[in-house]
């Protein structure tokens, strides 16, 4: 498949608020974000000049983006760490124009109102105040490292994550089948450590819960197939062992 490409450069806007408060063994940044972002490109199905269908870049409007993030870092006992974040994004485009064939918009393709074709055949396809794609309003991460100390000098090291993200859409037809679910993704891994650190040796696993984690990057509706998305997913479980020597 070819394609074109036209666009604009980016400006970006946006004010960035630092908090941190700090006790004897936790740490709490606080960030605040809002700002705009125009123009915004993006790609959808259309025809080149020889009539072949390709994905044309084009800029299709502006963004208000605000939000919050927080992170934690604690340890609370001997060998223990404690971590965690917290993000909050509210997005929204304000203004989201894309001009399509009406060959690639039938009813039902897109959640968003639709302009009648013009005389060249073109469409016009208003998706103003939907968030942005990719963007959950909730996303964040919890972990623990445990170390346990071995009479020998080494230590064996536990380590585990939870990460999780609410709803979002992955691509910007806006429709419930583009709408990924949240998830949670559990990872943990085991290592032991040789004294010095001379050597290590340990398992790990990923996606522990076979979670199903949609991604976007790029995922359309086929240009001729209303209802039929595609998607990158993220891994499903995956696990393994690792060693290393320290020369």
């Amino acid at each position: 498949m070819t394609g074109g490409l036209r666009h604009t450069n980016d400006k970006r806007s946006a004010f960035d608020l630092n908090k941190l408060a700090i006790s004897p063994s936790v740490a709490t940044p606080i960030p605040a974000l809002t700002g705009g972002l125009p123009p915004i490109p993006f790609s959808a199905q259309a025809f080149d000049a020889t009539g072949n269908v390709v994905l044309l870049t084009q800029n299709a409007g502006k963004a208000k983006v605000s939000g919050m993030e927080t992170s934690v870092v604690a340890k609370p006992w001997t060998g223990g760490t404690l971590r965690g974040s917290l993000s909050y994004v509210d997005s929204e485009y304000k203004r989201f124009l894309i001009q399509q064939s009406a060959l690639f918009v039938p009813p039902g393709r897109v959640a968003c109102p639709v302009s009648a074709p013009s005389a060249q055949g073109l469409v016009t396809i208003d998706c103003s105040g939907q968030p942005l794609i990719r963007s959950p309003k909730w996303s964040g991460n919890i972990g623990l490292t445990q170390l346990f100390e071995i009479g020998n000098g080494g230590n064996v090291a536990f380590d585990a994550d939870l990460a999780f993200a609410s709803k979002r859409f992955v691509t910007a037809d806006f429709t419930a089948g583009q709408l990924a679910k949240a998830y949670e993704n559990v990872s943990a891994s085991l290592t032991y450590n040789a004294p010095d650190d001379r050597w290590f040796f340990g398992g790990w696993v990923r996606n522990l819960t076979k979670a199903k984690i949609y991604s976007g990057g790029g995922g359309h509706q086929a240009a001729f197939g209303a209802g039929w998305n595609t998607s990158n997913i993220a891994p499903p479980r995956t696990y393994g062992v690792r060693a290393g020597v320290k020369f």
